[in-house]
């Protein structure tokens, strides 16, 4: 057992400061330090660590609500690259970089990016995979890496498309899908993954109707001009209503970015019950727009927050989507929206996963981070969340983190050896620039 104390306790509902916090593989006591001697007392010659948070913040650990793990080996990438659309971004970075990826690229980049979620407080994943050399056994491979291996909990997904060969993809996603099911596996579930409807001809999408209702499905929409105008002039149909129309909208589906969607199509999603993921870092860096968050708002419908492969935080993109969300007129995004998002993150992953994550309360799993945090003005249960957007999210590194009661991050380091790992990452990448090249 591990008992923080002298912290502040605040998981975006509850607000308590001067207390303590007792947890294994779950949280077993949330207290006062007034009742701290009582509790201690009470465990009697209990075998327990005591580590004093001298005043910090301990938060649950974040849901990252879409990401590219595989966009790891891009940093610093070399080949040519000079995009005038967003097809050629796809062109000349990314559908270059994702058919060369194989089983190690695959490893490597999920050893690499676990630890630095870990350090930037994230501890779950969902996210949306593609390897061309490597289809069958991927999402395994992924799991190896960022679950078994790193330690935290992940959703996977393989990106289907007619790039790759189809029925090999959605193969891959049923096999990982059921194999998690089966185990009732807490720590990795897996969805439908498709890459965008301009990538899916009818064929691919008639051998996609027939896959059960129960597996909801993970899909770019909406993300550029070329998705809008491609489906259009193909179907006749808006991207939801060509969904729809193969029977693919599922409960808990995940819709990503949505920038250029029609109404019709958000009133589709709040139908079928399904969520938005807004990644408005991303969205920028592309040229490609801002969400349409206001119209997702109106309709009632949740939405997470990802960072769709760029970098391996979430900071950035909490505060970019509170900032560009009030560039027309101020506080037409109240943060109280961003504080309802992070919420239904914890309900969306606990429901997929089959555990209790995203609260600092007892029986819930031990998924949480201390984050050094000294005020300069006075933080209490009212301004709570305000700290978190302005303060916390600009300095936002934990020194502990905690994943399922295991200790991962130690003063501000992995606490793993991956030094190796680390190593052979770098070669990887530089083999497959070359072979890229």
């Amino acid at each position: 057992m591990v008992i923080l104390k002298n912290v502040t306790l605040y998981d975006f509902k509850k607000y308590l400061e001067n207390a303590f916090i007792a947890f294994d593989k779950k949280i077993l006591k949330v207290g006062t330090m007034k009742e701290y001697k009582d509790y201690i007392q009470d465990q009697n010659k209990k075998d327990y660590k005591e580590i004093d948070g001298k005043g910090g913040i301990v938060l649950p650990g974040l849901v990252l609500g879409h990401t590219h793990i595989y966009s790891t080996f891009a940093r610093g990438w070399l080949t040519p690259y000079n995009p005038k659309s967003f097809q050629d971004i796809l062109n000349q970075l990314w559908w270059k970089l994702d058919r060369g990826l194989g089983e190690e690229e695959i490893y490597y980049s999920g050893i690499t990016s676990g630890e630095n979620f870990l350090k930037n407080g994230i501890t779950t994943v969902i996210d949306h995979h593609a390897s061309g050399e490597m289809i069958s056994g991927s999402l395994s491979i992924l799991k190896k890496a960022v679950v078994d291996k790193i330690g935290l909990r992940g959703i996977f997904c393989f990106e289907t498309s007619d790039r790759f060969n189809i029925d090999e993809c959605i193969d891959e996603n049923i096999s990982f899908y059921e194999k998690m099911e089966k185990e009732k596996n807490k720590d990795a579930r897996g969805l439908i993954g498709l890459h965008a409807s301009f990538s899916l001809g009818d064929d691919s999408l008639k051998k996609l109707s027939k896959i059960t209702k129960e597996i909801p499905i993970h899909v770019h929409v909406g993300e550029s001009i070329e998705d809008i105008n491609w489906t259009k002039n193909h179907s006749g149909l808006s991207i939801l209503e060509r969904f729809q129309k193969y029977d693919l909208l599922r409960e808990d589906s995940i819709y990503v970015h949505g920038i250029y969607l029609e109404k019709k199509d958000f009133k589709l999603i709040k139908q079928t019950k399904g969520l938005m993921a807004f990644n408005p870092s991303s969205n920028m860096n592309n040229g490609v727009g801002l969400p349409q968050v206001k119209r997702t708002i109106d309709l009632d419908i949740p939405f997470i927050v990802g960072n769709d492969g760029l970098g391996f935080s979430l900071a950035r993109d909490y505060q970019t989507l509170v900032y560009s969300s009030n560039i027309n007129a101020p506080n037409s995004f109240n943060i109280e929206y961003l504080r309802k998002s992070i919420l239904y993150s914890y309900k969306f992953v606990s429901r997929r996963l089959g555990c209790l994550l995203g609260s600092l309360s007892e029986g819930f799993e031990s998924d949480l981070m201390l984050v050094p945090y000294h005020s300069i003005t006075p933080m209490t249960k009212e301004n709570a969340f305000g700290h978190f957007v302005y303060g916390i999210l600009e300095q936002l590194h934990p020194k502990e983190v905690w994943v399922k009661g295991v200790h991962r991050i130690s003063n501000y380091k992995l606490l793993q050896d991956i030094s190796k790992e680390l190593k052979d990452a770098k070669k990887c990448a530089a083999a497959l620039w070359k072979k890229i090249k």
